[in-house]
Order: C-alpha cells, then sequence, then structure tokens
C-alpha cells in the first residue's frame, strides 16, 4: 500500500471502521478484541480500522 502522510484517502483509511468476521483462527492478535485471550477465534466478529482489516485480508 503506498502511503501518503497527507493524502485523503490515507487519512479516510486511519479512522474507517470495518466490521470484519474472521473465517480462520488466528494466534496473537487476540488484543485486538480486547480480551484476556491470546488468540482470535473462528466466527469473532470485530470492528477493525481499514489499514489492519487490508493488511489482515492480504
Amino acid at each position: 500500500m503506498d502511503q501518503d502522510y497527507w493524502g485523503v484517502d490515507d487519512i479516510l483509511a486511519e479512522s474507517q471502521h470495518i466490521p470484519c468476521v474472521f473465517h480462520v483462527d488466528v494466534p496473537g492478535l487476540g488484543y485486538l478484541e480486547g480480551s484476556g485471550d491470546d488468540d482470535i477465534h473462528k466466527h469473532s466478529r470485530l470492528e477493525l480500522p481499514y489499514w489492519i482489516a487490508h493488511m489482515l485480508a492480504v
């Protein structure tokens, strides 16, 4: 992703949240859920910023 500090698209991508449903277990990212668990489990629903949702989808 080509980032530009002053780019409007990049600024909006940082603040835009997207509802996400995980189809696989993701180890080590449980802190995104705000729970004490270390992992995100299959079928978990989270609202993530666009920039991280895009990176996880890739």
